[in-house]
């Protein structure tokens, strides 16, 4: 994602800024289906950009995530 989310395009999701960039504007902590962030990963609702989609296995891994608090 940060490919393209490098800064010129918000939110920007390079790693020294994606969790100050995704929290909480983009991710509701605990309830990833109300998750912007969510709903728009490639793979799951949003269509897959460059070829990339992430597997079922990711998405689960970053649903569990939000839905534990979406700590840092």
């Amino acid at each position: 994602c940060a490919g393209c989310h490098d800064g010129s395009l918000d939110p920007d999701l390079r790693a020294a800024n994606a969790y100050d960039a995704l929290v909480p504007d983009y991710v509701t902590a605990g309830d990833a289906e109300n998750s912007v962030f969510f709903q728009r990963l490639p793979g799951k609702s949003h269509p897959p950009v460059g070829g990339i989609s992430l597997t079922d296995n990711e998405i689960t891994t970053i649903e569990e995530w939000i839905n534990r608090g979406a700590l840092e």
